[in-house]
């Protein structure tokens, strides 16, 4: 009989010393872990247009009001009369920020009789990119369409310029 309780002490500390691993154990993983913690970014995002200026005129072709900006838009307008007047601006823009930037897109709206009048961009790649403290000029040409057939006609053009941030990979 001696031998059974010590066997049912043994069997009975083992059990108490599996319950309480097992209660620590489920504890540990019951707690929240919580890591606190700060950081301040200091990215300056600051892409845009400074500056739009008339750098040719072809043929008849005039600039009708002075060209216009805002941070990411240029505006022109010009009045043409016959095939081969043109007008063509230079859009300067610049990354005043301190981010790299990616050239996604550049989108022409144009208030303009399709038929009459072409608007052609030059001086950009999709995808170049603008690092910080540069500029690039991107030329517009709004040209007299030579297959139209009616008479002078007047156009205004808006491009919008998208820039995305530039990653290490490009």
């Amino acid at each position: 009989m001696h031998r059974e309780n010590k066997k049912t002490k043994i069997i009975l500390v083992v059990c108490l010393s599996l319950l309480l691993c097992l209660s620590v154990g489920y504890a540990a993983f019951q707690t929240n872990f919580n890591v606190k913690g700060s950081t301040a970014i200091t990215g300056n995002w600051n892409i845009e247009v400074t500056n739009v200026a008339v750098a040719e005129t072809e043929g008849s072709g005039e600039n009708a009001t002075s060209p216009s900006w805002t941070q990411t838009t240029a505006n022109m307008e010009a009045n043409l009369y016959e095939p081969g007047d043109s007008v063509k601006y230079t859009v300067t823009v610049q990354n005043k920020g301190n981010i790299d930037a990616k050239l996604e897109n550049v989108i022409i709206n144009s208030d303009t009789n399709s038929s009459a009048v072409t608007v052609n961009i030059t001086g950009y790649n999709i995808g170049e990119t603008l690092k910080q403290g540069q500029t690039k000029q991107i030329t517009v040409e709004i040209a007299y369409n030579p297959d139209y057939d009616g008479i002078e006609t007047s156009s205004e053009a808006q491009i919008v310029v998208e820039y995305i941030q530039a990653t290490n990979s490009n």
